[in-house]
């Protein structure tokens, strides 16, 4: 066995490979709370930073390394505020704590408290106005909760965007709908 000394702890990220570590495990060693959930948001934040796309999903982009998350974190430290947000969402409409922290750290950049209430309405259901696009979501995550036919995670997370953009613009509406495919697909839906 060897043993070295006064090498830099980072060192580990890249060189201590006998045992596969995740990102998640990095961050539990450096006493992140909520480490998983906070690794899954970092790779949903990778993937919309590369990809435009809130997914961890993409498959046409490089993988995701642990000291990219790492750096990822470092570079975006508000994220860790986000996870409360993210976590009590994924709560009630499941989705996972990383996709919803992901989407309200997003959203928070633009605006804190548009985000802050866009969530909570998502999350409580109530002081919904008649025709919002927020409830169209809610019921539409609802739905796809009890279904059998589950959204994919960018069409997921497009519904979102688009309920957001929606909500910013003061717009109400009877649906609620992303085409990703056919002979008219839609853009996906950059916050605004």
């Amino acid at each position: 066995m060897w043993v070295m000394r006064g090498i830099d702890s980072t060192t580990m990220e890249v060189l201590d490979t006998g045992k596969h570590r995740s990102l998640a495990d990095f961050l539990h060693m450096q006493d992140e709370p909520y480490a998983r959930s906070l690794a899954g948001a970092l790779s949903c934040l990778w993937s919309y930073d590369q990809t435009g796309i809130v997914s961890s999903d993409q498959w046409d982009i490089a993988p995701f390394a642990t000291p990219w998350g790492l750096q990822l974190l470092d570079d975006n430290p508000e994220l860790r505020q986000s996870l409360v947000h993210g976590d009590r969402v994924r709560k009630v409409l499941r989705g996972g704590c990383g996709r919803w922290t992901t989407l309200h750290y997003i959203l928070s950049r633009i605006n804190k408290e548009d985000a802050h209430t866009f969530f909570e309405m998502l999350c409580t259901g109530e002081n919904i106005p008649t025709q919002s696009p927020v409830g169209l979501l809610r019921k539409r995550l609802i739905n796809n909760m009890r279904g059998t036919m589950r959204l994919g995670q960018k069409e997921y997370t497009a519904l979102v965007l688009k309920a957001w953009n929606m909500y910013r613009r003061g717009e109400t509406a009877k649906t609620l709908s992303y085409k990703p495919g056919g002979a008219h697909p839609e853009e996906y839906p950059t916050p605004i």
